[in-house]
């Protein structure tokens, strides 16, 4: 007895040693994964630019940033990784340094986007994929351009009170060899806003396995007062309805940029 108490010891203390050894692990892995997330949209008059990202544990497998083209367009850009923890979140260093590339060598968003799915395939194979979906905006005419990769649909929410919705047009990023990508055209008018985000977002204020809609998101969003970071961290951080202790199944990131009143 007196052996095995002291064999159950060991293991215990071996456990506890490679339990805060994992946790280190995840710390450092998070924070060089918050690094890579931006910190604070760009500014432009006229507009207002809202970013929100939750994971599930310390790094997921979500991330989204932005890009001035070399046409002066800025391209907003967000992607899914598949699974959770640190394989994703290795996915979406991999994702940032080849949007980066791609936009460096591209003049439109269907290349870029191109760009960053071969890399990606002669990377990882066909092992790994992930989903993405990018905008070039125009901020001086409003004028838009959206590419998606296996992604939810981009959300419009008009000043109106009118929805829409822009599915995906390709397969995920590395699931196709040679994928080809379409570029479908958008206006944004004043009170106009639209959304990136991933597709932890359909489950935001519900307790139980049901999922909002994307035009339930979308006139949530527009009818939410204030900024849009307000309304956009308002939407997201709401509690379950009923109260629910449930951990959200899915990391949530949303990219949210409206057009203010007056800037047709």
């Amino acid at each position: 007895l007196r052996s095995m108490r002291e064999q159950l010891l060991k293991q215990n203390e071996e456990l506890e040693a490679w339990r805060g050894n994992l946790e280190q692990d995840l710390e450092a892995a998070q924070r060089t994964q918050r690094s890579l997330i931006p910190a604070k949209p760009p500014e432009f008059p006229g507009w207002e630019i809202a970013a929100f990202y939750r994971p599930v544990i310390q790094v997921g497998g979500d991330i989204y940033g932005w890009l001035r083209m070399r046409d002066g367009r800025m391209l907003f850009w967000i992607a899914d990784a598949t699974g959770h923890g640190a394989a994703a979140a290795l996915l979406t260093t991999l994702a940032k340094l080849l949007f980066h590339h791609a936009n460096g060598e591209n003049d439109t968003p269907a290349g870029i986007m191109h760009a960053v799915d071969r890399d990606f395939r002669s990377i990882l194979g066909a092992r790994s994929f992930m989903t993405a979906m990018c905008v070039a905006l125009d901020v001086e005419s409003g004028a838009g351009t959206i590419v998606g990769a296996g992604h939810p649909p981009l959300l419009i929410a008009r000043g109106d009170g009118a929805t829409e919705s822009i599915a995906s047009a390709s397969p995920p990023l590395g699931l196709v060899a040679a994928s080809s990508f379409t570029e479908t055209p958008m206006e944004l008018y004043g009170g106009d806003l639209f959304l990136l985000y991933t597709d932890g977002l359909y489950g935001v204020g519900q307790s139980d396995d049901r999922r909002l809609a994307p035009a339930q998101v979308a006139q949530q969003l527009l009818s939410a007062p204030g900024s849009a970071q307000s309304a956009l961290q308002d939407f997201l951080c709401q509690p379950a309805t009923p109260p629910s202790t449930v951990v959200p199944p899915d990391d949530i990131a949303a990219l949210a940029v409206r057009r203010l009143e007056g800037k047709n």
